[in-house]
C-alpha cells in the first residue's frame, strides 16, 4: 500500500521493507507527524520489496524510491539479501538504502555497510525516540534526495545549497 503525507509535488519515494507491523505503523505515524514531504511504500518481506523494485528499476519510473528503509531479519529474503539485490541491479544501485534494525550486532552492521548500505540506525525501543530518530534520518535523506534530483535535471538553486557538501562538490 501506498500511503501520500503532502500534496507536494515532489515527495521523499520511500520503500520501508519491514516484517513488524508495529513497527510499520510507528514508522507512518512519525511521517504523519514531520515536516518531511513523504510517499511511504510498505513491503512485508525482502522478497515482496524485491518484487516491487524489480518492476521499477527505470530512472524514469516515477514509482522508483528516493529511498529504501529496511529491517534486517525477516522472512522470505532478508535486509543483506535485499542489499545485494539493489546494488547489484544496474539502474536502482544508486538508490541509498538504510538499515533500520533492532540488531547491534557488530557483524550485522559491518555486513550492512560492506554490502552497500548508506547507514545503518538501530530502532529505538521508546516510540517517542522512535518518531525522533525517523524524523531526522528522514530529513536529512529528503535533503540528499532534492539536490540529487536537482543535479539530474541539471538545476542549481536553493535544492543544492541546502546541501553544502554537494553544492562544495560540484563547484
Amino acid at each position: 500500500p501506498v500511503m501520500q503525507f503532502s500534496d507536494s509535488e515532489e515527495p521523499l519515494a520511500i520503500l520501508l521493507v519491514e516484517d513488524n507491523h508495529a513497527d510499520a505503523r510507528l514508522f507512518q505515524m512519525a511521517l504523519q507527524g514531520g515536516i518531511t514531504l513523504a510517499e511511504l511504500t510498505v513491503a512485508g518481506d525482502g522478497e515482496s520489496a524485491i518484487e516491487l523494485l524489480d518492476g521499477h528499476g527505470d530512472r524514469e519510473d516515477p514509482r522508483r524510491p528516493d529511498l529504501v528503509v529496511t529491517d534486517l531479519n525477516m522472512p522470505r529474503r532478508s535486509g543483506h539479501e535485499l542489499i545485494d539485490f539493489i546494488k547489484s541491479h544496474p539502474l536502482l544501485r544508486s538508490v541509498p538504502v538504510v538499515v533500520f534494525s533492532g540488531s547491534k550486532n557488530p557483524a550485522d552492521i559491518e555486513r550492512s555497510y560492506q554490502g552497500g548500505g548508506a547507514s545503518y540506525v538501530c530502532k529505538p525501543g521508546d516510540p517517542e525516540r522512535f518518531f525522533e530518530v525517523v524524523r531526522t534520518l528522514l530529513a536529512y535523506w529528503s535533503r540528499i534526495a532534492r539536490s540529487r534530483r536537482a543535479i539530474l535535471h541539471g538545476v542549481r538553486g536553493p535544492a543544492l545549497t541546502e546541501t553544502p557538501m554537494l553544492t562544495q562538490a560540484l563547484d
